[in-house]
This record gives C-alpha cells, structure tokens and sequence, in this order.
C-alpha cells in the first residue's frame, strides 16, 4: 500500500483539488491520499468560509481518503511553521511515503534548486538581507533583492513571487530539516493564479480566491449553506481589545508592540475587522500580518503556543473525514502513527494537550459565529466524530 499526502485548506474545496488529488494519486503511483487539512481558520488569519468537518467532507468526495487535522496554532501561522507542521503530520501518519503539491512553475527539480538555495543562505545573502530590511522592506521584497544583489537569475526571482511555489519550496525545506523519508512532487497549477478572480487568457479552474468573494458578493451557494467572514468576529475582536493594553497584547502569536499601538488607537471606534485592518495597514505592518495577529487576539494565543521553526510539536492527529472504503488505511494509521490517532475527542488522551484545547476553543468560536449569523446550532467539537463516506455515495 502506498499513501501520498497533501497539505491543504480547501476553502473552500473545488474542482482544481479535486485534480490535485487525483494527479498525485497518478504521478506517485499511490493507492490512497491523505490530507492534512486547516481546521476552521487558516493561514491568511481568516475564518474559514465553511467549516473543517464541511470542508473534509466534500475532499473525501473528491478523491481524498482520509483527511486530518492541522492544529490551530500551526494553520493560523506563516508559512514556515505551517508547512513544517504539515510535513511533520503526514510523518507522523507512518503510511505517507510521498507528497505532492500544486505549484505555478510544475518543475520540482527547480523548486528543489531553490530550496537549497534558500536553505544554505550564504554570509552575502544574509548580509543583503537584513540591509534591506533594515531600510524599511517588508521581508518578501528584502528577500528579491538580496537574491537579486547574490547573483541569482531572473527566472528564480519570478518563481519566488508565486505563492505555491513559495509554499512548495517551504515543503522541500521542511523535509530536509526534519530528516522526513518523504519524497516530493509538484503538479502544475492550472487556470487562474493564487489571488485572480479568473484569468481569461488560463484555462482551467478558477481559484479559491475567486470563489470566495463570488460566495460572498454574489451569494453563490454551491460549496455550502453557512459561508462565514472575518467581519463576522468583529464584536469578539473589540470586546477583546477594550481589556488590553500594548504590553499585554504583545502576548499573543504575531502582535508587535507596534502593531498592538497601531491596533489599539482604533478601538473604541466602530469598525468591522476588515476596516480596522485597513486602517493599521502600512508598510511596516503588512494585510496578512495584521490578520493573523487580529486573529491571534480573537483567540487568545500565545505566541509560547506553537513553538519555534525545527521545533514543532505534533501530539495527535485528529481525523476530520474519511472513506469508509478506505478502513484499511486507517487500521495503518493506528498501527504506525507516531502520534495519538483522535476519532473521539471526548476519550483522547491529549484532551488536555494545550494545542488540543485551542483547536476546541476556535470550533466554539467559529461555531458561535454560525449561530449569530444564522441560528445554526453546532455540537459542540469535542462531541463530534469523523465524517464517514459511504461506499454507495
């Protein structure tokens, strides 16, 4: 039996996922895919626009076999500590032999080129780097330039400005720093890029981007019923911000006292997230840093929480959704895992592992969320068990 794994958010879950899993079932020759998945929010510091069990579903439905989940305080953070956590996660499985990403320049070989580079920074590139840092660039353009200043060609700068690429290259890298067994492969990314809305002059899928402002400005309710915004947590968030203060702000995961004093000027004005984060945004605060840090604030999570790059903890695998076909896999996975396999929350034995309790925490939040919106009501996460595929569906 071989597994190749996917690292994901699906958010939500479309056509070109769908042919992601099925291009790495083919090019890896594997039997399953396994899918460790963002659970109710995600990297971007946004919720989710439905939630993990919905969105683990419809992947099983598109070819996943089993889908687990990547613990808040990972999915929520850059992208180094976010693919680490997903390397080390479909590690830990003990079945995943492979990995296979999306990725705009579908050349593995060059992404591993860039990788290496990235990975043995030389004392030139460093020193470029925190120069133009140190000028005020925000770190992605500091990092074009340092390339650019280090003798590196145009054709790798331009793959560094994608974001699967980038995210592919943090892949690569994590599987070397965590001496992971795992072999890499890419497939190209087909139709509109990362952030477009669709692209005319690209055949092929619309990105997810796209489909989640058509949720939301056109009401398209093909991908789900309850679609949820970040605007959605504006009370939480002011509530919140009414009780800190600079000092105390600094806690949580991604608040810079800078920013928490950027933040905090606004916070007796009446203002959703989206326009407080509009109002904070400069050059030295950055759209997504300031989102993830807002969200960090909504959730109150330390930055001690999910450690350091190299040191990333991963104590459990929660399973979300899986085939029913697939029982075998799963028998494997609890034979191998190297980690605690949760399919009942309630009788976990890492209930009590902070991370654990930060993932229940963000459902009820997410969760309450539903119910203002909506006048939904969610069981409650900890009661809640993996969605099952049946064979006839």
């Amino acid at each position: 039996m071989r597994a190749v794994g996917i690292i994901a958010e699906f958010d939500p879950f479309h056509d070109g996922h769908a042919y992601l899993i099925k291009e790495a079932k083919r090019i890896t020759g594997a039997n399953h895919a396994v899918v460790v998945m963002s659970g109710d929010f995600v990297e971007r510091g946004e919720p989710a626009v439905f939630d993990k069990f919905e969105r683990a579903y419809a992947a099983v439905k598109g070819g996943a076999d089993a889908v687990f989940e990547i613990p808040t305080a990972y999915a929520t953070s850059g992208a180094k500590i976010y693919s680490e956590a997903g390397i080390r996660l479909l590690a830990a499985t003990g079945v995943v032999d492979s990995i296979c990403f999306g990725s705009e320049c579908g050349d593995i070989e060059k992404l591993k080129r860039l990788a290496g580079l990235l990975d043995n920074e030389t004392a030139e590139f460093k020193e470029c780097l925190q120069g133009f840092l140190k000028s005020g660039d925000s770190y992605p353009k500091a990092r074009e330039k340092a390339l650019r200043e280090s003798g590196a060609d145009e054709e790798d700068i331009k793959m560094m400005r994608e974001p699967n690429n980038i995210l592919g290259i943090h892949y690569i890298s994590a599987i070397g720093s965590c001496k992971c067994d795992l072999a890499a492969y890419t497939v190209k990314r087909v139709g509109a890029g990362y952030h477009e809305e669709k692209n005319p002059e690209r055949a092929g899928f619309d990105s997810a981007t796209g489909i989640r402002n058509k949720i939301f400005n056109q009401k398209l309710t093909n991908y789900g019923e309850c679609p949820i915004h970040i605007d959605d947590f504006s009370q939480i968030l002011f509530s919140q911000l009414l009780d800190l203060n600079p000092e105390g702000a600094v806690k949580y995961a991604d608040v810079t006292e800078n920013l928490a004093r950027a933040v905090l000027k606004h916070r007796e004005e009446s203002l959703t997230v989206s326009e407080l984060t509009a109002k904070v945004k400069s050059k030295n605060n950055l759209y997504t840093q300031i989102s993830r840090a807002l969200l960090h604030i909504i959730l109150r999570m330390p930055e001690s929480l999910r450690g350091k790059p190299g040191n990333i903890r991963v104590p459990y695998l929660r399973l979300l959704a899986f085939r029913n076909e697939s029982s075998r896999l799963l028998r494997e996975v609890s034979d191998n895992a190297e980690a605690v396999l949760v399919t009942k929350p309630a009788d976990a034995s890492c209930r009590n592992d902070e991370l654990f309790q930060l993932d229940v925490k963000a459902a009820s939040v997410y969760n309450g969320a539903v119910l203002a919106k909506y006048g939904i009501h969610r069981d409650e996460d900890m009661k809640r068990s993996p969605v099952i595929l049946l064979d006839h569906v």
